[in-house]
């Protein structure tokens, strides 16, 4: 009888995706909006809103979700900015995860997603997020 042997690396790569559900098809959840919300984008049940955000000053038509998404090597900590205004807007954004802060600027009308964290033990995480208009 022939026994398969894995280098040590694959094999620890097919014991993680065991141990995560495999590469199937996965759950559906809804946004924070609630179900039925008229705006809420469907997630995998691998990229969970987290809580709480602390929000210094940011113009009432941006809005931030934290997004935990689960990976082989832990979770992602991943700062959603969405932007209603009519300017654009210049972010700094930080976690207690990745305390240095990352500019960003998204157009009017637009969204931008930023990975601050890729890898880590925990889903849950606290970003800190300071907006102005252009």
């Amino acid at each position: 009888m022939a026994q398969t042997i894995f280098p040590t690396s694959l094999a620890v790569l097919v014991a993680l995706t065991a141990l995560a559900g495999g590469c199937g098809g996965s759950t559906q959840v809804t946004s924070p909006g609630g179900p039925g919300a008229a705006d809420s984008d469907e997630l995998s049940d691998e990229v969970v809103p987290v809580a709480p955000i602390n929000q210094g000053s940011v113009p009432e038509c941006v809005t931030i979700t934290a997004l935990g998404a689960r990976s082989v090597a832990g979770f992602n900590h991943i700062v959603r900015l969405d932007n209603a205004c009519e300017r654009d807007v210049d972010c700094q954004v930080a976690t207690n995860s990745a305390p240095d802060p990352i500019d960003a600027t998204v157009s009017a009308g637009e969204r931008s997603e930023l990975t601050l964290f890729r890898g880590h033990g925990e889903r849950d995480f606290t970003p800190q997020v300071d907006c102005s208009l252009r």
